[in-house]
């Protein structure tokens, strides 16, 4: 009944969405009274949600009720003309950077403007003043103008197909370049043409700053970063180049990676650009990658090897006789461990484990003698 009331006024009105604390008035400075000062109409996202269609498909995991009544009033607010949506936001939080970038894809793609107040601990409300009287100025101005119906229900993404495994260059981020350069191995050796990018630099951190929300946080930031200044590189046929990026589930915002990620590739030109959302609930992976019970145990045998160097490696490295003695042995463990997974008879893989933690208990050996015979030798020509 409200709605209707609102289309038939022909006054300007408000949705004003945040999370729940945000109803507090010491928190919320008495910004919905700011708007209503303004003639607009306001109302709260949880009282009209329920009014919006069904939700299309969206970029980001909906993880948390609060996002989901927020995407919904969203939506409502691109199916009525004189109806907005300003979005509350109180401090730098990864939920937030997930939530702008939802709701301003929501309503961009439909022609609305998107409308974030930032509001702090502080009382001075004459930024947020500015924001609103800024809306207020566009609504007029664009007032009779026609918005884009359903674009966003046209919203598609690329997805990986079987076809596409065998020639297909699949990048994956840096996370943790042990465990990773072995699964990589492992993953070729089942016709998955795996790329782990090298190590990051500056340029990744930069480009990832152009693309995600700074409230985002940092690891995100590099991921997404990593990726894209690897599209723009040149190196790899962007027709046959597609992003892989792990997703953890349920209410953990690294689900959202690879939200971001798609996300970068549109803004950066990549519209076509595939990612995969590497996930257990992904049963999809199982037809276009072939994850069958051989790649899971490889898999898992790069991940325990790759633990066991980096443990290793840290507790010998302060013991080395020479600078480089630990690196020098993890690399050719790399390159001996690389060319083994896929082909290992799993009766084995005790004797490997015992023969690596042999290798590098010897570095400690070696520092020992050379501590012992330094003794003897000063014991020898010393009075």
């Amino acid at each position: 009944m409200l709605i209707k009331e609102i289309k038939g006024s022909g006054k300007s009105a408000a949705i004003l969405a945040g999370r729940p604390y945000h109803i507090d008035s010491a928190i919320n400075h008495g910004v919905a009274d700011l708007i209503a000062s303004q003639g607009m109409i306001v109302l709260t996202e949880d009282s009209v949600a329920h009014l919006s269609e069904p939700l299309p498909k969206i970029n980001f995991v909906d993880q948390w009720m609060y996002h989901s009544r927020l995407y919904r009033a969203a939506n409502l607010a691109t199916k009525i003309d004189n109806l907005e949506l300003a979005q509350l936001n109180s401090f730098g939080c990864e939920l937030d950077a997930i939530t702008t970038g939802q709701t301003e894809e929501i309503l961009s793609k439909a022609g609305k403007i998107y409308t974030i107040l930032k509001i702090d601990e502080g009382s001075n409300l004459g930024a947020v003043k500015i924001r609103i009287r800024s809306l207020i100025a566009a609504i007029k101005e664009r007032k009779g103008l026609q918005f884009k119906e359903n674009i966003f229900e046209k919203t598609k993404f690329s997805e990986f197909t079987k076809d596409m495994k065998e020639t297909y260059t699949i990048l994956g981020p840096q996370l943790s370049p042990l465990h990773f350069r072995l699964a990589s191995s492992a993953m070729r050796k089942h016709g998955i043409n795996l790329e782990i990018l090298s190590k990051v630099n500056k340029n990744d951190i930069e480009e990832g700053l152009r693309y995600v929300n700074n409230d985002a946080r940092y690891p995100a930031i590099v991921v997404v970063g990593q990726l894209i200044n690897a599209l723009k590189s040149g190196k790899y046929d962007l027709n046959k180049a597609a992003m892989i990026i792990s997703q953890t589930g349920g209410g953990c915002r690294t689900t959202n990676y690879a939200g971001f990620s798609r996300k970068a590739a549109e803004k950066a030109g990549f519209k076509n650009a595939t990612v995969i959302s590497l996930s257990a609930t992904n049963s999809s992976l199982n037809k276009t990658l072939g994850i069958s019970f051989s790649v899971i145990k490889d898999a898992l045998l790069a991940l325990i090897y790759g633990d066991l160097l980096m443990k290793l490696s840290n507790r010998m490295r302060p013991y080395e006789a020479y600078a480089g003695q630990t690196d020098n042995l993890v690399e050719t463990w790399l390159m001996r461990l690389s060319d083994r997974i896929g082909k290992t008879i799993y009766f084995n893989f005790k004797k490997t484990i015992k023969k690596i933690v042999k290798d590098f208990d010897s570095i400690a050996i070696q520092k020992i003698k050379n501590r012992v015979g330094g003794r003897r030798n000063s014991c020898e020509i010393s009075p």
